[in-house]
């Protein structure tokens, strides 16, 4: 999971930042859908946030796609603010895979550091 854009928008719901990332599949099998958390790192490779992500998406192996999601933004919140500050070329994402729904109904978890 590369982070490809990131940006805070406004609308009559309230204030987000809005994140565009790119997603390949390793997995086997055909996925539905899965969920996970990624961790934003500063450019030393620290943590600044994390956030929870669910994805209801078929995937084939080996697919690539975009996935836009938002996350509620205030900038008094301090990781928020520091994924929001920080240049895209000084920071990355790490996305760690908790569950998959494959596509034939199963369902597999994945042990925290697997």
């Amino acid at each position: 999971m590369v982070l490809q854009e990131k940006r805070v928008t406004s609308d009559d719901r309230g204030i987000w930042l809005n994140l565009d990332f790119s997603v390949s599949s390793s997995l086997e099998k055909a996925t539905r859908a899965f969920t996970g958390t990624v961790e934003f790192l500063d450019q030393f490779g620290l943590p600044m946030h994390t956030i929870r992500v669910d994805v209801e998406k078929p995937i084939a192996p080996g697919e690539a796609y975009n996935w836009i999601g938002r996350v509620p933004y205030t900038s008094s919140h301090p990781g928020l603010a520091s994924v929001h500050r920080t240049r895209l070329d000084r920071m990355s994402a790490r996305f760690t895979l908790q569950v998959v729904v494959y596509a034939d109904g199963s369902r597999e978890v994945f042990p925290p550091g697997w």
